[in-house]
């Protein structure tokens, strides 16, 4: 009965952590899009951009608390067993739990795992993934289809504003 409990303990702590994390993404990109946004506008801008701007900017909005609902609706335990496949050892991979510097278009296997880290751009204090997520510098995010987890360690610093130092966790 107490592993059962404990069991039950650890998938929920394991489940609340996996949404607090997305929760933390989908809020780091919103910022980034306010951030964009405010950037973007000169003072003297015209409205009809402003407003396209806004409207997409509550689409965005509401896409995002509609994959939050659904996904809280239909948190499935199977996310709890990995399926881990022995590919990419034979050519270039990415090894787990080291550092790793990543540029824009760069695409890497995770050694004996079937996650794929394709970056799509690097930029000041964040990183985004060619589909679409963005995760802060600093911040961790897991990779679509694995049960691995990507952690942006530093993004577009001064000295190497092109570049991104990752690593990855399975």
């Amino acid at each position: 009965m107490g592993v059962a409990a404990i069991a039950a303990a650890a998938f929920t702590y394991a489940d609340t952590r996996r949404e607090i994390v997305r929760l933390s993404t989908d809020l780091a990109q919103v910022r980034l899009t306010l951030d964009l946004l405010r950037q973007g506008t000169p003072g003297s801008a015209g409205t009809s951009t402003d407003t396209a701007a806004l409207a997409d900017l509550e689409n965005r909005l509401a896409v995002l608390e509609e994959n939050w609902r659904t996904s809280a609706a239909t948190a499935a335990p199977a996310a709890l067993a990995p399926a881990t496949t022995a590919t990419a050892d034979a050519g270039d991979c990415l090894p787990t739990a080291t550092r790793f510097l990543v540029s824009a278009g760069d695409t890497w296997p995770v050694c004996n795992s079937p996650a794929v880290v394709e970056v799509a751009s690097v930029e000041p204090g964040y990183l985004t993934l060619l589909d679409g997520s963005v995760v802060a510098a600093g911040g961790n995010f897991p990779l679509l289809g694995s049960a691995c987890m990507l952690a942006v360690l530093s993004a577009g610093t001064a000295e190497l504003s092109s570049y991104a130092e990752i690593r990855v966790t399975c």
